[in-house]
């Protein structure tokens, strides 16, 4: 330390101010840049995260709700089978054939297509033979066009129905086609498993929506979402169906993660075809379904790149113009010593009237410091608008941070780069905000007063306002929710607890009603403390109505069953009153 202050000591006093005044440029600009740019590049880079973990978290809601409602949907249909054989009698093999009572069931399809007209699913009579079981009456065409009479049961089917004793649902393919499936074990009167029933509808009619907004999804400009099962082959991808992907570290890596986010959602980053990615996913474990949300980082960089750039263009601006002036007024500085210099030489040899002539006719000699003033005041605005700059970006990032997404700095405030900058990190939320104005599940930021700080246009337009009119205004005012002021709030949960909180309700906004699922994540100050919390919903209106006409559709079957076993019954009574 002491050679490099000793080098100084003998440097040229322009030199010396060169030096002090590129100091004094590059590390103010080279800091605050920094911190700009780390400070919007960890904003852009939590809310992509926030982005990819709610979309994860809604594919996988969708799933369980799609699966739930198809199991519903077999479970009504195995039980119209089962009853519509049972009126014949229990079941039993007689000479060598499946029969219930005296209705033989081998090649006999009318009770199968009768639950193909009233329900729309296909069925099938398995009969057990050896080690395997045949299909003995059907409403499933072969590829030849006829019935599939004579054909085998999967392995995987008939250990679990057949030697484990238990009703397998699942996806499978059935005779080329895919389709959800149910199969139980027929038991005859000594409990001993002689037969399968089976049940399903094609896939593509209970998972076909499911398909088509996992396909439709797109995230920024080369995102999307994909679904993988655990032998690594891709179920649902926009171009890549049907391919096996198991080779691949980061597929070896999901796969071996799955049972560790069946309810959370997790993060890993990889290289595909030579680029950066960074993808979140999670498990559904009854279809075996990996849901992965996946983004090039770089598609929502341009801000940051761009915040970037204008920082290193400052910076060398700043080195050039600081150079410019050190050396200006250095040299001038210079200068002036050396008339002095030389004047204390005339002194030193007595030359009193050459030193007089030549304070007479050097006005250097006589003139104040203005260019140092001018540097003076040069630096003082400099270190000022360094402040003011660093201030509106420090305002900025904590209201961006509180949620306050409508803040804005003031570019007109500043002028050239400086102005640039805060017009560029102004550039960055607005594309923040852009991104969740497009996402078309409802989303809104709250404080702890459950006051609206931010709303999206998907909320507004459940809400019947408009994104600006929902600011300031109460969330329980707008959407009326069975949650609201309640414990049950996830939101209100969320902020309590410091974690994510979900729960299901009905929103009634204007006397419209929803049916929603809907997620709060609590949004945390520097100190780890809850400050208010980003509520996002999913809207389950069409599911539930869809499972409410189900319903009304299974009520009307059993109705009719029940019917027809009262005409059954009073026949039996009337011709026993006869006899």
């Amino acid at each position: 330390m002491s050679d490099v202050m000793n080098r100084f000591s003998s440097m040229k006093i322009g030199t010396k101010i060169l030096i002090i005044c590129l100091i004094l440029v590059i590390i103010p600009s080279l800091v605050i840049g920094s911190v700009s740019y780390i400070i919007a590049s960890g904003a852009i880079n939590d809310q992509v995260d926030s982005n990819l973990v709610t979309l994860t978290n809604g594919i996988q809601s969708m799933t369980s709700q799609s699966y739930d409602l198809s199991k519903t949907k077999l479970d009504s249909d195995l039980n119209l089978l089962r009853n519509r054989f049972a009126e014949y009698g229990a079941p039993s093999i007689t000479g060598g054939k499946i029969a219930y009572g005296s209705h033989v069931v081998n090649d006999n399809f009318e009770v199968v297509d009768s639950v193909e007209a009233d329900m729309g699913s296909k069925a099938t009579v398995f009969q057990k033979s050896g080690t395997t079981a045949i299909r003995v009456s059907t409403n499933v065409i072969g590829a030849d066009g006829k019935r599939a009479i004579g054909t085998e049961v999967s392995g995987p089917v008939y250990d679990a129905v057949v030697n484990k004793g238990q009703t397998y649902y699942g996806m499978a393919d059935v005779v080329g086609r895919k389709m959800v499936v149910a199969y139980e074990p027929i038991k005859n009167a000594r409990g001993e498993i002689i037969g399968i029933l089976f049940v399903g509808v094609p896939e593509d009619n209970v998972y076909g929506p499911l398909k088509q907004e996992i396909l439709s999804s797109k995230i920024g400009e080369n995102g999307y979402l994909y679904v993988i099962n655990s032998q690594g082959t891709l179920v649902i991808h926009p171009t890549l169906t049907g391919e096996n992907m198991g080779d691949e570290d980061f597929v070896r890596q999901m796969i071996a993660d799955k049972n560790l986010v069946t309810d959370t959602s997790k993060k890993i980053s990889y290289l595909w075809e030579g680029k950066d990615a960074v993808a979140f996913y999670t498990y559904f474990a009854p279809l075996d379904y990996l849901i992965v949300a996946r983004v090039n980082p770089a598609d929502f960089s341009g801000p940051v790149d761009n915040l970037r750039n204008a920082i290193i263009i400052i910076l060398i601006i700043s080195i050039g113009v600081g150079s410019f002036i050190a050396l200006r007024f250095g040299n001038t500085i210079a200068r002036r010593m050396g008339d002095l210099v030389e004047l204390g030489r005339k002194v030193m040899v007595g030359d009193f009237a050459g030193a007089a002539m030549e304070i007479d006719k050097n006005e250097r000699m006589v003139t104040g410091g203005d260019e140092i003033g001018e540097v003076s005041e040069a630096f003082t605005g400099v270190v000022n608008n360094i402040q003011l700059f660093s201030n509106a970006i420090t305002a900025i990032s904590a209201d961006a941070v509180h949620g306050k997404l409508t803040s804005r700095g003031d570019a007109g405030k500043f002028q050239g780069g400086y102005a640039t900058m805060i017009q560029g990190l102004n550039n960055t939320i607005n594309a923040v905000v852009g991104h969740l104005d497009a996402i078309p599940v409802p989303a809104f930021i709250i404080n702890k007063d459950y006051a609206i700080l931010y709303a999206n246009k998907a909320s507004a337009t459940m809400a019947g306002s408009s994104p600006k009119e929902m600011v300031g205004q109460k969330c329980y005012d707008l959407f009326k929710t069975g949650d609201c002021r309640t414990g049950k709030c996830a939101s209100g949960q969320c902020m309590a607890a410091g974690r994510m909180a979900s729960s299901e309700t009905q929103a009634t906004p204007k006397d419209k009603q929803y049916d929603i699922a809907y997620s709060g994540v609590p949004i945390l100050d520097e100190n780890g403390n809850a400050i208010g919390a980003m509520e996002f919903f999913t809207d389950l209106t069409d599911i539930r109505e869809a499972a409410r006409q189900a319903q009304g559709r299974i009520d009307n079957a059993l109705a009719f069953i029940n019917g027809e076993m009262g005409k059954i019954q009073n026949g039996t009574e009337q011709a026993n009153a006869n006899v």
